[in-house]
C-alpha cells in the first residue's frame, strides 16, 4: 500500500511533464499552484476534468467544508442551491445542488449521491460521488444533468499538508453553446478549488476534528 501512496504522489506531482503518458491528459489551465487537465471521453460531448492542488488543512477540515452543504454556494462555482437529502451514515449522502447558468441558458441542478472511504493505512480519503437523475422529479425551467460520476481524494502529506484531487466526468445536458462549454471547462474546476482553499483558513473548518476521520499525523 505504500507503493501505492508514492504512486499518487510522484503521479501528481509530474502530472504536467508526462501527460501523453498519464492517460492523454492535456494542462488546460494553472493558477496558485491550482492545476487543471482535461482528457477527451468519446462516449460524453464534455472533456473529463481533472484539478490538482495541495493545501495547508488537515483531513477533518477538508471533509468538514465538503460536508457543509449550506456553505456550498460559497464555494462551489455558479452554486446558488444546496440542501441535504440523506445521511444514512457518515459516510454516505444524498443531496440536492442547483447551479446558476448564464442568460439565455437554463440553469441545471443534480441529485448527488456520495460515499467516503478512507484506507487504512495510508489514510488516503475518496469520496465518490453519482449523479442519480431519476432520485427527484424535475423542476420545470431546469435541466437536470443527465449524467455525472467524479471523485475527491485527499492524501495527507504531512500534519497540516494533504493534496487534493478533485476529477469531474459530466454532461450538462440540453443544448449548449461553445462559450459556455469552455467556460465550464476552463473556470468551473479551477474558481471552485481556489474558493475551496480560501473556505478552509476559516476557523470553523481549521479547528475541525471528526471522530469518524483518522488523522495521519
Amino acid at each position: 500500500m505504500r507503493n501505492i501512496l508514492f504512486f499518487h504522489l510522484l503521479l501528481s506531482s509530474f502530472l504536467h511533464l508526462n501527460a501523453q503518458n498519464a492517460g492523454n491528459w492535456e494542462l488546460v489551465k494553472e493558477k496558485e499552484d491550482i492545476k487543471i487537465y482535461s482528457r477527451k471521453v468519446n462516449s460524453l460531448p464534455f472533456d473529463e476534468l481533472l484539478g490538482i492542488y495541495t493545501t495547508n488543512a488537515r483531513l477533518s477540515s477538508i471533509v468538514s467544508l465538503l460536508k457543509d452543504y449550506n456553505n456550498q454556494p460559497n464555494w462551489v462555482f455558479a452554486n446558488v442551491e444546496t440542501r441535504l437529502l440523506a445521511a444514512p451514515n457518515n459516510f454516505e449522502w444524498y443531496y440536492y445542488m442547483k447551479t446558476d447558468a448564464p442568460w439565455p441558458v437554463a440553469d441545471r441542478d443534480v441529485i448527488i449521491h456520495a460515499i467516503l472511504t478512507q484506507d487504512t493505512l495510508t489514510h488516503t480519503i475518496h469520496v465518490n460521488v453519482e449523479g442519480l437523475p431519476q432520485y427527484l422529479k424535475t423542476n420545470e425551467g431546469i435541466v437536470r444533468l443527465p449524467y455525472l460520476k467524479s471523485s475527491w481524494e485527499f492524501i495527507p502529506l504531512s500534519a497540516n499538508k494533504t493534496l487534493i484531487r478533485l476529477q469531474i466526468l459530466t454532461d450538462i445536458g440540453g443544448e449548449v453553446p461553445a462559450w459556455l462549454v469552455n467556460m465550464v471547462k476552463e473556470k468551473a474546476p479551477l474558481n471552485t478549488l481556489i474558493q475551496m482553499r480560501k473556505e478552509l483558513k476559516k476557523d470553523k473548518y481549521k479547528n475541525a476534528r471528526l471522530p469518524y476521520i483518522n488523522e495521519k499525523f
